[in-house]
């Protein structure tokens, strides 16, 4: 069961997330930022453009945090997920997201894959201040996660490689701002800060699934409200390269459940930091390329994990 939990929360941390588009295409003079790995851009596309942003990502969860905040080894975990995060400008000041993904996970010699849940949303563009070189920026957002991927009726031998979503409904309202610099040695810096809460309405669960539960599960998982905070900071090294970094923390509420099992189905309240610092090479203001590791620093009831994700920003 702590298999399958972790790849919960694996997916809702990219639920969260449109990826890293970029702001500023206007002035040739503005610096060449990708955008971190998971902070998302406070800025709207504009009506008619486009960003594409497709991620690899490997990740390997090598043990839990407990209620004490202490670490236990488990069996490793692998997965390696391909996702394309898409934004479309549709009006001024307004643009939709959403994220397509699937992964592949294999344990102890037992390999699966599966679809993962389908996020689209749609943002506003609450101000722009100040020059180019020195902009501050607002935006607002409110996302739907379809359950499109597999969460129950899995199979045990599988040792939750089968599994790909959380299987509810889950709205998520959230708002980003960031603000850009330019330093007396002409280099940029810029920090972004994403705020989101996510609500996920109650779903009936039948046999093994990501909550738990075992065959003779029949019943209703109440799972538990989230939150999300990210921070980042981006440094221009040169106009071509830029060091990035990340920093997360993300808090669920525990989960209730009502009906018939022998396995729990009820999870604690969980809390994760996690970083993750990067490179970032830019071809031209609108394509360039960013990796680097994410990895967790503490938790309490939560994975403990290492990733290595990379990703392609293209704005059209």
């Amino acid at each position: 069961m702590k298999t399958l939990s972790f790849l919960l929360c694996f997916l809702l941390s990219f639920a969260n997330c449109y990826g890293s588009s970029r702001e500023n295409l206007s002035n040739p003079d503005d610096p060449w930022f990708t955008g971190p790995l998971l902070t998302p851009s406070a800025s709207v596309l504009s009506f008619g453009e486009g960003n594409l942003e497709p991620y690899l990502v490997c990740q390997v969860t090598t043990g839990r945090y407990n209620d004490d905040w202490k670490t236990s080894s488990v069996t490793p975990f692998y997965q390696f997920s391909p996702l394309l995060t898409y934004r479309i400008g549709i009006a001024k000041g307004v643009d939709i997201a959403g994220v397509i993904q699937s992964s592949c996970s294999w344990t102890k010699g037992v390999v699966g894959s599966s679809f993962g849940d389908l996020p689209i949303g749609i943002s506003f563009q609450l101000f722009k201040l100040g020059s180019d070189e020195e902009v501050a920026l607002g935006r607002f957002l409110i996302q739907e996660v379809f359950p499109t991927g597999r969460y129950q009726k899995l199979n045990l031998h599988k040792k939750g490689t089968d599994s790909g979503g959380q299987g509810s409904f889950t709205t998520i309202v959230g708002f980003v701002f960031s603000k850009q610099f330019k330093l007396k040695t002409d280099r940029f810096l810029r920090f972004r800060w994403f705020a989101s809460t996510a609500y996920s309405a109650p779903l009936h669960v039948k046999g093994l699934n990501v909550y738990g539960g075992d065959r003779s599960t029949r019943g209703t998982e109440y799972p538990g409200q989230s939150f999300l905070f990210l921070t980042s900071g981006e440094y221009t090294i040169t106009k071509k390269w830029t060091f990035s970094c990340d920093f997360q923390v993300q808090y669920s509420a525990k989960n209730r459940f009502h009906g018939q099992t022998v396995n729990s189905m009820v999870g604690p309240s969980s809390i994760e930091f996690s970083l993750a610092p990067a490179i970032e090479y830019n071809w031209d203001e609108r394509i360039g390329i960013i990796i680097g590791p994410w990895f967790s620093l503490a938790g309490r009831n939560s994975k403990q994990f290492a990733s290595l994700l990379a990703a392609l920003n293209y704005n059209f």
